[in-house]
């Protein structure tokens, strides 16, 4: 009970405490574990400014949305982030994953998300033309520099389109991966699957807007979390330019994993590489694999309006971790 209240703790004061530039409102989002969709509140009428935030005495002086933040749970270690930690990976995510997610999840508890899976089988949206099955989607995209040339942008809009057409009851969750793995609406993380309402689009739309691309990969990590969170389906986009034989291997390790990940590449050209690593990570999860081409004003969209990619120097919100290059000689 007391790990739990500590870790419910550590979340509010993530979500609450002293914050980066570009936070998002946390009046405007409807979280997932919330009442049902004509019964939601938002959590206050106006900005919350860090300088406003009083320390709450106790549970009774906390918003009930709050008090426990992850009824769909950020929390214990599952199969694959045990698989991961004797492949030598991290023992922790609190330990491995930098910046906000890691003090956001902990190595404790969190919790279930209150909904059955399963929708049936008339599902309606779609990524990149596989359609979206189960309650509780998560997208794991790429914000490597390999997303240049338009490909981050066709998948930004991808993701919009699908999000638009969710049903009322199903709820996601995005994860970036490059230098590090950026959680939903970093960095200001929130640690629960939300809803496709209105205000939680308009959310969205305006967070993918800040995302910038950043040299590394984390992918494997962004499917231990996605591992911890217990979704019934996972998206994985990638450049499939993924390195090392521990790596690939935890990838591949579909059988400690009861939910499918599909994955997605978007302007491969001539990889033959990264094609045979994402159709192999595809089968070995259940899953399938598609790819895309990049739409001309794609294209055009990236030359007009450049994300900034780190790749030299960290970044001060994005980029954090990244490790300039430095070819062998």
């Amino acid at each position: 009970m007391l790990a739990s209240f500590g870790l419910h703790a550590l979340a509010l004061a993530v979500l609450l405490g002293a914050r980066l530039p570009i936070a998002v409102p946390l009046e405007e989002l409807i979280w997932a574990s919330g009442p049902p969709p004509q019964e939601e509140l938002l959590l206050h009428d106006a900005a919350l400014e860090p300088s406003e935030v009083e320390p709450p005495v106790g549970d009774a002086d906390v918003p009930v949305e709050l008090i426990d933040p992850g009824l769909a749970p950020l929390g214990s270690l599952s199969d694959a982030a045990a698989m991961a930690r004797e492949n030598g990976e991290p023992s922790s995510l609190a330990e491995g994953l930098a910046g906000e997610l890691g003090s956001l999840i902990g190595a404790g508890g969190g919790g279930r998300a209150m909904f059955d899976s399963g929708l049936g089988d008339d599902p309606t949206a779609q990524f990149f033309g596989k359609k979206i099955e189960g309650r509780r989607i998560v997208f794991i995209l790429d914000n490597s520099g390999s997303m240049q040339g338009g490909r981050l942008e066709t998948v930004v809009a991808e993701l919009l389109r699908c999000v638009d057409l969710l049903e009322d009851d199903q709820e996601f969750y995005v994860i970036f991966h490059s230098d590090m793995v950026y959680p939903l609406f970093y960095p200001d993380p929130v640690d629960r699957y939300i809803r496709p309402t209105d205000a939680n689009k308009r959310l969205l739309a305006r967070w993918l807007d800040t995302v910038e691309l950043c040299l590394g990969d984390s992918v494997e990590e962004a499917i231990a979390v996605a591992q911890m969170i217990e979704p019934d389906t996972v998206f994985l986009l990638s450049d499939g330019r993924i390195t090392g034989e521990k790596k690939m291997s935890y990838l591949l390790a579909g059988e400690t994993r009861p939910f499918p990940i599909h994955t997605f590449a978007v302007g491969m050209g001539a990889s033959i590489a990264g094609r045979r690593n994402l159709e192999a990570i595809a089968a070995a999860n259940g899953g399938e694999f598609r790819e895309s081409d990049i739409p001309a004003e794609m294209k055009d969209l990236a030359r007009r309006q450049p994300r900034p990619y780190h790749n030299e120097v960290p970044g001060e919100i994005w980029g954090r971790n990244v490790k300039p290059f430095r070819p062998r000689r």
